[in-house]
Protein backbone atom coordinates (compact mmCIF):
# COMPACT_ATOMS: atom_id res chain seq x y z
CA UNK A 1 0.00 0.00 0.00
CA UNK A 2 1.70 3.21 -0.74
CA UNK A 3 -0.81 6.32 -1.06
CA UNK A 4 -1.01 8.32 -4.56
CA UNK A 5 -0.43 11.41 -2.77
CA UNK A 6 3.15 10.36 -1.08
CA UNK A 7 4.54 9.20 -4.55
CA UNK A 8 8.02 11.22 -4.99
CA UNK A 9 6.33 13.44 -8.01
CA UNK A 10 3.57 14.49 -5.60
CA UNK A 11 5.85 15.04 -2.13
CA UNK A 12 5.84 19.00 -2.49
CA UNK A 13 1.71 18.98 -2.57
CA UNK A 14 -0.76 18.62 0.57
CA UNK A 15 0.19 15.19 2.14
CA UNK A 16 -2.65 16.12 4.56
CA UNK A 17 -5.29 17.59 2.57
CA UNK A 18 -5.82 14.79 0.47
CA UNK A 19 -6.79 12.39 3.80
CA UNK A 20 -10.48 13.14 2.48
CA UNK A 21 -11.75 9.08 2.97
CA UNK A 22 -12.52 7.63 6.66
CA UNK A 23 -9.08 5.61 7.60
CA UNK A 24 -8.99 2.28 6.80
CA UNK A 25 -6.95 1.60 10.50
CA UNK A 26 -9.16 0.32 13.89
CA UNK A 27 -6.29 1.16 16.15
CA UNK A 28 -2.85 1.96 16.86
CA UNK A 29 -0.79 0.04 19.72
CA UNK A 30 2.29 0.54 21.52
CA UNK A 31 4.74 -2.07 22.05
CA UNK A 32 6.20 -0.43 24.82
CA UNK A 33 6.41 -1.55 28.76
CA UNK A 34 5.46 2.24 29.92
CA UNK A 35 3.43 4.22 28.44
CA UNK A 36 5.46 6.93 25.96
CA UNK A 37 5.81 10.39 27.61
CA UNK A 38 5.25 13.40 25.28
CA UNK A 39 6.02 16.95 25.67
CA UNK A 40 3.95 19.93 24.10
CA UNK A 41 5.22 23.47 24.41
CA UNK A 42 2.66 25.62 23.60
CA UNK A 43 -0.99 25.71 23.59
CA UNK A 44 -2.28 27.69 20.49
CA UNK A 45 -4.45 26.03 17.58
CA UNK A 46 -0.80 23.91 16.49
CA UNK A 47 -0.50 22.48 19.91
CA UNK A 48 -3.75 21.61 21.04
CA UNK A 49 -4.83 20.19 17.88
CA UNK A 50 -1.48 17.58 17.85
CA UNK A 51 -2.48 17.29 21.69
CA UNK A 52 -5.99 15.79 20.58
CA UNK A 53 -4.70 13.91 17.51
CA UNK A 54 -2.31 12.07 19.65
CA UNK A 55 -4.79 11.56 22.86
CA UNK A 56 -7.75 10.61 20.80
CA UNK A 57 -6.22 8.49 18.10
CA UNK A 58 -5.31 5.70 20.38
CA UNK A 59 -8.28 4.40 22.29
CA UNK A 60 -8.02 1.12 21.34
CA UNK A 61 -4.47 0.73 21.97
CA UNK A 62 -2.57 0.06 25.38
CA UNK A 63 -1.04 1.52 26.98
CA UNK A 64 -1.73 5.21 25.75
CA UNK A 65 0.61 8.05 26.23
CA UNK A 66 1.38 10.38 28.74
CA UNK A 67 1.40 14.01 27.50
CA UNK A 68 1.82 17.20 28.84
CA UNK A 69 0.82 20.36 27.48
CA UNK A 70 3.13 23.65 28.50
CA UNK A 71 1.60 26.58 27.39
CA UNK A 72 3.11 30.55 29.03
CA UNK A 73 -0.57 31.73 28.51
CA UNK A 74 -1.59 33.13 32.15
CA UNK A 75 -5.25 33.37 30.95
CA UNK A 76 -5.55 29.36 29.57
CA UNK A 77 -4.01 28.69 26.29
CA UNK A 78 -4.77 29.59 22.68
CA UNK A 79 -1.88 31.53 21.83
CA UNK A 80 -2.57 33.63 18.88
CA UNK A 81 -6.09 33.21 18.98
CA UNK A 82 -5.86 35.85 22.35
CA UNK A 83 -9.16 37.24 23.75
CA UNK A 84 -9.36 39.49 26.54
CA UNK A 85 -12.44 40.10 28.90
CA UNK A 86 -12.30 43.57 30.75
CA UNK A 87 -14.89 44.79 33.25
CA UNK A 88 -16.80 47.70 32.58
CA UNK A 89 -16.64 49.30 36.39
CA UNK A 90 -12.97 49.15 36.49
CA UNK A 91 -10.90 47.81 33.13
CA UNK A 92 -9.57 44.99 35.22
CA UNK A 93 -9.00 42.11 32.47
CA UNK A 94 -10.91 38.80 34.22
CA UNK A 95 -10.84 35.01 33.44
CA UNK A 96 -12.87 34.52 30.09
CA UNK A 97 -13.52 30.31 30.54
CA UNK A 98 -17.10 31.11 31.98
CA UNK A 99 -19.93 33.30 31.39
CA UNK A 100 -19.35 36.58 33.07
CA UNK A 101 -21.47 37.36 36.08
CA UNK A 102 -20.64 41.08 36.02
CA UNK A 103 -20.72 43.52 32.93
CA UNK A 104 -18.03 43.40 30.37
CA UNK A 105 -16.51 44.06 27.18
CA UNK A 106 -15.40 41.61 25.33
CA UNK A 107 -12.40 41.91 22.72
CA UNK A 108 -10.52 39.13 19.75
CA UNK A 109 -7.44 41.03 19.93
CA UNK A 110 -5.26 38.17 18.46
CA UNK A 111 -6.82 36.24 15.34
CA UNK A 112 -9.79 37.67 14.32
CA UNK A 113 -11.40 34.49 12.21
CA UNK A 114 -10.28 31.20 10.11
CA UNK A 115 -11.28 30.53 6.79
CA UNK A 116 -11.69 26.52 5.96
CA UNK A 117 -10.58 25.99 2.55
CA UNK A 118 -9.21 22.66 2.53
CA UNK A 119 -10.86 19.44 2.75
CA UNK A 120 -9.01 18.59 5.90
CA UNK A 121 -10.08 21.97 7.88
CA UNK A 122 -13.45 21.79 6.75
CA UNK A 123 -13.93 18.49 8.28
CA UNK A 124 -12.39 20.32 11.55
CA UNK A 125 -14.41 23.24 10.82
CA UNK A 126 -17.59 21.05 10.64
CA UNK A 127 -16.63 19.32 13.75
CA UNK A 128 -16.25 22.45 16.09
CA UNK A 129 -19.40 23.80 14.71
CA UNK A 130 -21.62 21.08 15.77
CA UNK A 131 -19.90 21.05 19.13
CA UNK A 132 -20.76 24.74 19.52
CA UNK A 133 -17.43 26.17 19.90
CA UNK A 134 -17.42 27.49 16.36
CA UNK A 135 -20.00 29.41 13.81
CA UNK A 136 -20.35 31.38 10.57
CA UNK A 137 -19.79 35.10 11.06
CA UNK A 138 -22.50 36.16 9.81
CA UNK A 139 -21.24 39.93 9.52
CA UNK A 140 -21.49 42.67 7.22
CA UNK A 141 -17.92 42.85 5.10
CA UNK A 142 -16.57 45.18 2.84
CA UNK A 143 -13.26 46.68 1.63
CA UNK A 144 -12.54 50.46 3.00
CA UNK A 145 -10.26 53.10 1.06
CA UNK A 146 -8.36 55.19 2.44
CA UNK A 147 -8.84 57.57 -0.15
CA UNK A 148 -5.34 57.30 -2.36
CA UNK A 149 -6.07 53.77 -4.56
CA UNK A 150 -8.66 50.38 -4.85
CA UNK A 151 -5.56 48.12 -4.50
CA UNK A 152 -6.00 44.71 -5.74
CA UNK A 153 -7.20 41.98 -3.63
CA UNK A 154 -4.43 40.06 -2.76
CA UNK A 155 -4.07 42.89 0.12
CA UNK A 156 -7.73 41.54 1.77
CA UNK A 157 -6.64 40.83 5.41
CA UNK A 158 -7.09 37.03 4.80
CA UNK A 159 -9.70 37.01 2.51
CA UNK A 160 -12.31 39.16 3.96
CA UNK A 161 -14.69 40.36 2.20
CA UNK A 162 -14.79 36.38 1.67
CA UNK A 163 -16.69 35.46 -1.70
CA UNK A 164 -20.39 33.65 -0.92
CA UNK A 165 -19.48 30.04 -0.99
CA UNK A 166 -16.07 30.68 1.99
CA UNK A 167 -17.49 31.94 5.34
CA UNK A 168 -15.86 33.10 7.76
CA UNK A 169 -15.93 31.20 11.30
CA UNK A 170 -15.18 32.28 14.96
CA UNK A 171 -14.74 30.98 18.08
CA UNK A 172 -18.60 31.20 20.10
CA UNK A 173 -17.90 33.90 22.19
CA UNK A 174 -14.28 34.53 21.36
CA UNK A 175 -11.29 32.70 19.20
CA UNK A 176 -10.05 31.41 22.41
CA UNK A 177 -12.88 29.31 23.04
CA UNK A 178 -12.08 26.38 20.35
CA UNK A 179 -8.56 25.88 21.78
CA UNK A 180 -10.01 25.79 25.53
CA UNK A 181 -12.87 23.11 24.35
CA UNK A 182 -10.67 21.22 22.04
CA UNK A 183 -8.28 20.43 25.46
CA UNK A 184 -11.40 20.13 27.43
CA UNK A 185 -12.86 17.46 25.45
CA UNK A 186 -10.82 16.49 22.77
CA UNK A 187 -8.18 16.14 24.33
CA UNK A 188 -8.98 15.52 28.07
CA UNK A 189 -6.39 12.87 29.37
CA UNK A 190 -3.83 15.61 28.42
CA UNK A 191 -2.28 17.31 31.43
CA UNK A 192 -2.22 20.93 30.53
CA UNK A 193 0.18 23.17 32.45
CA UNK A 194 -0.77 26.97 32.08
CA UNK A 195 1.48 29.43 33.20
CA UNK A 196 4.51 27.75 32.53
CA UNK A 197 7.26 28.85 30.38
CA UNK A 198 10.02 26.30 28.78
CA UNK A 199 13.06 27.66 28.89
CA UNK A 200 15.44 25.19 27.70
CA UNK A 201 15.19 21.80 26.74
CA UNK A 202 17.96 19.18 28.05
CA UNK A 203 18.91 16.29 26.30
CA UNK A 204 19.94 13.39 28.25
CA UNK A 205 21.80 10.71 25.94
CA UNK A 206 21.09 6.96 25.35
CA UNK A 207 23.16 4.53 24.15
CA UNK A 208 23.71 5.20 20.69
CA UNK A 209 26.28 7.55 19.29
CA UNK A 210 23.69 9.73 17.81
CA UNK A 211 21.81 9.97 20.64
CA UNK A 212 19.14 8.01 20.14
CA UNK A 213 17.64 6.43 22.93
CA UNK A 214 17.91 8.87 24.94
CA UNK A 215 15.64 11.12 26.20
CA UNK A 216 14.62 15.21 27.14
CA UNK A 217 14.20 17.40 30.32
CA UNK A 218 12.24 20.17 30.74
CA UNK A 219 13.40 23.30 32.29
CA UNK A 220 12.19 27.03 32.97
CA UNK A 221 9.94 28.97 34.87
CA UNK A 222 6.43 29.80 35.96
CA UNK A 223 4.34 32.79 37.87
CA UNK A 224 5.47 36.23 36.73
CA UNK A 225 8.57 35.25 34.66
CA UNK A 226 6.59 33.04 32.19
CA UNK A 227 3.96 35.91 31.24
CA UNK A 228 5.44 38.06 28.41
CA UNK A 229 4.08 41.25 29.87
CA UNK A 230 5.98 41.22 33.09
CA UNK A 231 8.79 43.87 33.18
CA UNK A 232 12.28 42.40 33.79
CA UNK A 233 13.24 44.46 36.41
CA UNK A 234 10.20 43.69 38.03
CA UNK A 235 11.56 40.18 38.65
CA UNK A 236 13.74 39.21 41.59
CA UNK A 237 16.60 36.57 40.82
CA UNK A 238 14.59 34.00 42.27
CA UNK A 239 11.68 34.18 40.40
CA UNK A 240 14.06 34.72 37.30
CA UNK A 241 15.75 31.36 38.15
CA UNK A 242 15.27 27.84 36.03
CA UNK A 243 14.62 24.45 36.83
CA UNK A 244 13.49 21.40 36.02
CA UNK A 245 9.48 21.67 35.24
CA UNK A 246 9.28 18.52 36.53
CA UNK A 247 10.58 15.02 37.26
CA UNK A 248 9.82 13.33 34.53
CA UNK A 249 11.56 12.74 31.25
CA UNK A 250 9.62 12.68 27.68
CA UNK A 251 10.68 10.33 25.06
CA UNK A 252 9.19 13.05 22.14
CA UNK A 253 9.18 16.94 22.69
CA UNK A 254 7.13 18.79 20.09
CA UNK A 255 7.38 22.69 20.06
CA UNK A 256 5.14 24.77 17.84
CA UNK A 257 6.08 28.27 19.12
CA UNK A 258 8.28 30.28 16.43
CA UNK A 259 9.10 32.47 19.33
CA UNK A 260 10.70 29.21 21.32
CA UNK A 261 13.41 29.55 18.47
CA UNK A 262 14.56 33.07 19.62
CA UNK A 263 18.13 33.01 21.16
CA UNK A 264 17.77 33.39 25.41
CA UNK A 265 17.28 36.81 25.52
CA UNK A 266 13.94 36.47 24.88
CA UNK A 267 11.04 35.90 26.98
CA UNK A 268 9.49 33.58 25.04
CA UNK A 269 12.79 31.68 24.09
CA UNK A 270 13.14 27.84 24.98
CA UNK A 271 16.92 27.82 24.59
CA UNK A 272 17.04 25.91 21.60
CA UNK A 273 20.54 26.61 20.76
CA UNK A 274 22.28 26.79 24.20
CA UNK A 275 24.47 24.92 25.40
CA UNK A 276 25.23 22.26 22.61
CA UNK A 277 21.50 21.69 22.17
CA UNK A 278 20.86 19.38 19.20
CA UNK A 279 17.79 21.10 18.55
CA UNK A 280 19.35 23.73 16.94
CA UNK A 281 19.43 23.09 13.32
CA UNK A 282 15.98 22.55 13.39
CA UNK A 283 15.63 26.29 15.45
CA UNK A 284 17.76 28.14 13.34
CA UNK A 285 15.49 26.79 10.30
CA UNK A 286 12.08 27.43 11.89
CA UNK A 287 13.49 31.00 13.20
CA UNK A 288 14.93 32.03 10.28
CA UNK A 289 11.48 32.60 8.14
CA UNK A 290 11.00 36.63 7.80
CA UNK A 291 8.45 37.68 9.81
CA UNK A 292 5.38 39.73 9.43
CA UNK A 293 4.94 41.42 12.87
CA UNK A 294 1.47 43.63 13.41
CA UNK A 295 -0.07 45.67 16.10
CA UNK A 296 -3.54 45.56 17.57
CA UNK A 297 -5.59 47.55 19.33
CA UNK A 298 -8.80 46.89 21.31
CA UNK A 299 -11.38 49.97 21.61
CA UNK A 300 -14.31 50.69 22.81
CA UNK A 301 -16.41 53.87 22.19
CA UNK A 302 -19.79 55.19 23.79
CA UNK A 303 -22.17 55.40 21.43
CA UNK A 304 -24.37 58.30 22.99
CA UNK A 305 -28.52 59.00 21.90
CA UNK A 306 -27.09 62.14 20.36
CA UNK A 307 -23.81 60.75 18.29
CA UNK A 308 -23.81 62.00 14.58
CA UNK A 309 -22.97 59.84 11.73
CA UNK A 310 -23.83 56.57 10.37
CA UNK A 311 -20.88 54.33 12.11
CA UNK A 312 -18.70 51.89 10.26
CA UNK A 313 -20.15 51.02 7.15
CA UNK A 314 -19.25 47.72 7.69
CA UNK A 315 -18.99 44.67 10.94
CA UNK A 316 -15.22 43.84 9.74
CA UNK A 317 -13.55 45.39 6.58
CA UNK A 318 -9.85 45.38 4.84
CA UNK A 319 -8.36 49.27 4.46
CA UNK A 320 -7.04 48.75 1.28
CA UNK A 321 -4.25 51.72 0.61
CA UNK A 322 -3.26 52.38 4.35
CA UNK A 323 -0.33 52.60 5.69
CA UNK A 324 -1.03 51.89 9.18
CA UNK A 325 -4.33 50.42 9.27
CA UNK A 326 -5.06 46.79 7.72
CA UNK A 327 -8.22 45.73 9.01
CA UNK A 328 -10.87 46.52 11.55
CA UNK A 329 -13.78 44.35 13.09
CA UNK A 330 -16.63 45.06 15.98
CA UNK A 331 -16.56 42.59 18.11
CA UNK A 332 -20.36 43.29 19.54
CA UNK A 333 -21.38 42.07 15.29
CA UNK A 334 -19.97 37.62 16.37
CA UNK A 335 -21.87 35.19 17.39
CA UNK A 336 -22.50 34.90 21.35
CA UNK A 337 -20.20 38.59 21.57
CA UNK A 338 -22.61 40.29 24.20
CA UNK A 339 -23.30 44.04 23.85
CA UNK A 340 -22.03 45.74 26.60
CA UNK A 341 -24.76 46.99 28.77
CA UNK A 342 -25.10 50.36 30.33
CA UNK A 343 -24.25 51.02 34.10
CA UNK A 344 -23.60 53.71 36.70
CA UNK A 345 -19.66 53.51 35.53
CA UNK A 346 -21.13 53.91 31.37
CA UNK A 347 -24.32 54.54 31.00
CA UNK A 348 -24.37 54.62 27.14
CA UNK A 349 -24.30 51.74 24.81
CA UNK A 350 -20.55 51.05 23.81
CA UNK A 351 -19.06 49.08 20.67
CA UNK A 352 -15.97 47.53 21.09
CA UNK A 353 -13.56 47.32 18.00
CA UNK A 354 -10.28 45.43 17.37
CA UNK A 355 -7.75 47.59 14.77
CA UNK A 356 -4.84 45.61 12.79
CA UNK A 357 -2.20 47.18 11.84
CA UNK A 358 -0.57 46.73 8.36
CA UNK A 359 2.72 45.10 8.56
CA UNK A 360 4.68 48.27 6.87
CA UNK A 361 3.17 50.50 10.46
CA UNK A 362 4.42 47.44 12.95
CA UNK A 363 7.78 46.79 11.34
CA UNK A 364 8.62 50.85 11.50
CA UNK A 365 7.41 50.84 15.71
CA UNK A 366 9.57 47.92 16.21
CA UNK A 367 12.33 49.32 14.37
CA UNK A 368 12.16 52.51 16.82
CA UNK A 369 10.86 50.40 19.74
CA UNK A 370 13.14 47.27 20.36
CA UNK A 371 12.34 44.65 22.21
CA UNK A 372 15.92 44.58 23.48
CA UNK A 373 17.39 47.44 25.76
CA UNK A 374 21.14 48.43 25.18
CA UNK A 375 22.57 45.53 27.39
CA UNK A 376 20.55 43.47 25.46
CA UNK A 377 17.65 42.42 28.35
CA UNK A 378 14.20 41.56 27.34
CA UNK A 379 11.71 44.20 27.29
CA UNK A 380 8.25 44.06 27.81
CA UNK A 381 5.70 45.65 26.63
CA UNK A 382 4.86 48.54 27.73
CA UNK A 383 1.51 49.97 28.37
CA UNK A 384 2.52 53.58 28.59
CA UNK A 385 4.24 53.51 25.22
CA UNK A 386 1.41 51.05 23.46
CA UNK A 387 -1.37 53.85 24.75
CA UNK A 388 0.20 56.34 25.09
CA UNK A 389 -0.73 59.96 22.87
CA UNK A 390 1.69 59.06 20.73
CA UNK A 391 1.78 55.60 20.65
CA UNK A 392 0.86 52.81 18.30
CA UNK A 393 -2.57 52.49 19.68
CA UNK A 394 -3.48 56.00 19.40
CA UNK A 395 -1.79 56.25 15.87
CA UNK A 396 -4.66 53.04 14.72
CA UNK A 397 -7.36 55.08 16.55
CA UNK A 398 -6.59 58.31 14.38
CA UNK A 399 -6.52 56.11 11.38
CA UNK A 400 -9.75 54.07 11.34
CA UNK A 401 -11.20 57.60 12.46
CA UNK A 402 -10.12 59.13 9.33
CA UNK A 403 -10.57 55.95 6.81
CA UNK A 404 -14.70 55.92 8.64
CA UNK A 405 -14.80 59.79 8.10
CA UNK A 406 -13.35 61.81 10.34
CA UNK A 407 -17.36 63.92 10.78
CA UNK A 408 -18.40 60.51 12.31
CA UNK A 409 -19.04 61.42 15.76
CA UNK A 410 -19.99 58.02 16.71
CA UNK A 411 -16.36 57.30 16.91
CA UNK A 412 -15.02 60.12 19.25
CA UNK A 413 -15.87 59.09 22.84
CA UNK A 414 -13.63 56.45 23.29
CA UNK A 415 -14.19 54.71 26.68
CA UNK A 416 -11.47 51.85 26.89
CA UNK A 417 -8.28 51.42 24.45
CA UNK A 418 -5.66 48.76 25.00
CA UNK A 419 -2.51 47.65 22.41
CA UNK A 420 -0.92 44.81 21.64
CA UNK A 421 2.45 44.22 19.79
CA UNK A 422 2.94 40.97 17.97
CA UNK A 423 6.58 40.60 16.93
CA UNK A 424 5.62 37.03 15.70
CA UNK A 425 2.46 37.46 14.23
CA UNK A 426 2.49 35.47 11.05
CA UNK A 427 5.26 34.38 9.17
CA UNK A 428 6.19 35.44 5.57
CA UNK A 429 3.87 34.02 2.98
CA UNK A 430 4.95 31.45 0.94
CA UNK A 431 4.67 33.07 -2.26
CA UNK A 432 7.26 35.49 -0.86
CA UNK A 433 9.92 33.34 0.15
CA UNK A 434 13.13 33.60 -1.19
CA UNK A 435 12.14 36.33 -3.38
CA UNK A 436 14.09 39.89 -3.80
CA UNK A 437 11.55 42.07 -1.81
CA UNK A 438 13.67 43.95 0.54
CA UNK A 439 13.04 42.65 3.95
CA UNK A 440 13.92 44.61 7.85
CA UNK A 441 16.13 43.76 9.75
CA UNK A 442 16.11 44.02 13.62
CA UNK A 443 18.04 42.41 16.32
CA UNK A 444 19.11 40.02 13.75
CA UNK A 445 15.66 39.47 13.00
CA UNK A 446 14.02 39.52 9.32
CA UNK A 447 10.82 41.29 9.18
CA UNK A 448 8.66 41.97 6.21
CA UNK A 449 6.95 44.31 5.77
CA UNK A 450 5.09 44.38 2.28
CA UNK A 451 1.90 44.15 2.14
CA UNK A 452 -0.88 41.42 0.32
CA UNK A 453 0.15 37.64 0.21
CA UNK A 454 -2.34 36.18 2.73
CA UNK A 455 -5.23 35.27 0.25
CA UNK A 456 -4.06 32.01 -1.18
CA UNK A 457 -4.26 31.10 -5.00
CA UNK A 458 -7.17 29.34 -6.89
CA UNK A 459 -6.84 25.55 -5.66
CA UNK A 460 -8.84 22.49 -6.85
CA UNK A 461 -8.85 21.41 -2.92
CA UNK A 462 -13.14 22.30 -3.02
CA UNK A 463 -13.40 20.13 -5.49
CA UNK A 464 -11.17 16.92 -3.96
CA UNK A 465 -12.87 17.61 -0.49
CA UNK A 466 -16.51 17.53 -2.04
CA UNK A 467 -15.87 14.22 -3.59
CA UNK A 468 -16.80 12.43 -0.83
CA UNK A 469 -17.15 13.41 2.62
CA UNK A 470 -18.03 11.43 5.63
CA UNK A 471 -21.17 12.69 8.15
CA UNK A 472 -19.44 11.57 11.42
CA UNK A 473 -22.03 10.66 13.93
CA UNK A 474 -21.46 12.40 17.31
CA UNK A 475 -22.80 10.20 19.37
CA UNK A 476 -20.22 7.19 18.36
CA UNK A 477 -16.96 9.33 19.49
CA UNK A 478 -14.97 12.45 17.64
CA UNK A 479 -12.91 10.31 14.93
CA UNK A 480 -11.48 13.29 13.15
CA UNK A 481 -7.87 13.44 14.77
CA UNK A 482 -7.95 9.82 14.29
CA UNK A 483 -8.78 9.21 10.80
CA UNK A 484 -6.12 11.97 9.93
CA UNK A 485 -3.67 10.32 12.21
CA UNK A 486 -4.71 6.95 11.08
CA UNK A 487 -4.00 7.95 7.45
CA UNK A 488 -0.79 9.62 8.26
CA UNK A 489 0.80 6.98 9.97
CA UNK A 490 -0.20 4.06 7.93
CA UNK A 491 1.45 5.94 4.90
CA UNK A 492 4.56 6.92 6.62
CA UNK A 493 5.10 3.48 8.03
CA UNK A 494 4.99 2.23 3.86
CA UNK A 495 6.79 5.22 2.52
CA UNK A 496 10.80 5.01 2.29
CA UNK A 497 12.39 7.28 4.71
CA UNK A 498 13.85 10.18 2.62
CA UNK A 499 9.97 9.94 0.77
CA UNK A 500 8.49 10.82 4.07
CA UNK A 501 11.16 13.32 5.06
CA UNK A 502 10.58 14.88 2.03
CA UNK A 503 6.77 14.97 2.39
CA UNK A 504 7.29 15.73 5.98
CA UNK A 505 9.25 19.04 5.27
CA UNK A 506 6.14 20.59 3.84
CA UNK A 507 4.35 20.42 7.21
CA UNK A 508 6.59 20.54 9.80
CA UNK A 509 10.20 20.00 11.12
CA UNK A 510 11.60 16.99 12.76
CA UNK A 511 14.74 14.65 13.79
CA UNK A 512 13.68 11.74 14.16
CA UNK A 513 16.56 9.96 15.93
CA UNK A 514 16.42 12.45 18.48
CA UNK A 515 12.46 12.50 18.86
CA UNK A 516 12.26 16.36 18.19
CA UNK A 517 9.58 17.82 16.19
CA UNK A 518 8.53 21.40 15.34
CA UNK A 519 5.06 22.42 13.99
CA UNK A 520 2.80 25.31 13.20
CA UNK A 521 2.13 27.76 10.64
CA UNK A 522 6.12 28.95 10.54
CA UNK A 523 6.57 25.59 9.29
CA UNK A 524 3.70 24.70 7.15
CA UNK A 525 5.14 25.30 3.39
CA UNK A 526 2.04 24.44 1.58
CA UNK A 527 1.66 27.34 -1.14
CA UNK A 528 -2.17 26.73 -1.21
CA UNK A 529 -2.56 27.77 2.56
CA UNK A 530 -2.40 30.85 4.09
CA UNK A 531 -0.41 30.97 7.20
CA UNK A 532 -2.64 31.29 10.19
CA UNK A 533 -5.31 28.84 11.60
CA UNK A 534 -5.87 26.47 8.98
CA UNK A 535 -2.03 26.07 8.49
CA UNK A 536 -1.46 26.11 12.32
CA UNK A 537 -4.22 23.21 12.92
CA UNK A 538 -2.82 20.85 10.08
CA UNK A 539 0.41 20.86 10.66
CA UNK A 540 -0.34 20.06 14.58
CA UNK A 541 -2.43 17.03 13.07
CA UNK A 542 0.78 15.77 10.76
CA UNK A 543 3.20 16.24 12.82
CA UNK A 544 1.12 13.91 15.41
CA UNK A 545 1.13 11.61 12.84
CA UNK A 546 4.74 11.55 12.27
CA UNK A 547 5.59 11.24 16.05
CA UNK A 548 2.90 7.76 16.42
CA UNK A 549 5.05 6.09 13.58
CA UNK A 550 8.13 7.26 15.32
CA UNK A 551 6.94 6.10 18.77
CA UNK A 552 6.90 2.71 17.30
CA UNK A 553 3.27 2.33 17.50
CA UNK A 554 2.09 -0.72 15.73
CA UNK A 555 -0.64 0.20 12.45
CA UNK A 556 -3.55 -2.58 12.60
CA UNK A 557 -5.54 -2.14 9.72
CA UNK A 558 -8.95 -4.01 9.44
CA UNK A 559 -7.95 -7.42 8.13
CA UNK A 560 -5.66 -7.78 10.78
CA UNK A 561 -1.87 -7.32 8.96
CA UNK A 562 0.42 -5.58 10.99
CA UNK A 563 2.80 -2.50 9.68
CA UNK A 564 5.11 -1.09 12.36
CA UNK A 565 6.16 1.80 12.75
CA UNK A 566 10.68 2.84 13.48
CA UNK A 567 11.05 2.02 17.17
CA UNK A 568 12.85 4.41 19.35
Amino acid sequence: LKPCWLQPQLANTNWIDNLVQPAAMTSLVSPQQRPLRIAIVGGGFSGCCAAAALSTSFEGGLPKPEITLFDMGGRGVGGRSSHRRVRVSDSAVLPDDEPAAEQVMEFDHGAQFFRARSPSMKRLARHWVRRGWAAEWHGRFGRVSGGVSDNSDDQDFFGCPPPPSEPLYVGVGGMQTICRRIMASDASGVTVRCGVRVARVERLEGAAADGSGGSWRLHGTSGRAALHDTPEQELSQAEKEMSALDDETYDLVLMTDVSSSFGSWHRASAGLYERGCPTAPIAAKVGSRPRVPLFTSIVAFRRGAGAAGAGAPFDAFTVTDSEILWFAARNNSKPSFPEPPSSSSCPEELECWTLVSTAAFAVAEISEMHMQDEAGTFMAQDPAYLNGPGGPSNKLLNEFRRVVGAENAVFDDVFYLQGQRWGSALPQPMGRLNSSRPLVRVMQVDYDPQAGGFVPPPTHDAEVGNAEEKDYDEEQGMPYYHDFVAESAAAAAATTASETAVAAATEFEQDEALGFYYCGDFCSRILERNPGVEAACLSGVAAAAAMAVAGGWTIVDAVSSVRSGPKL
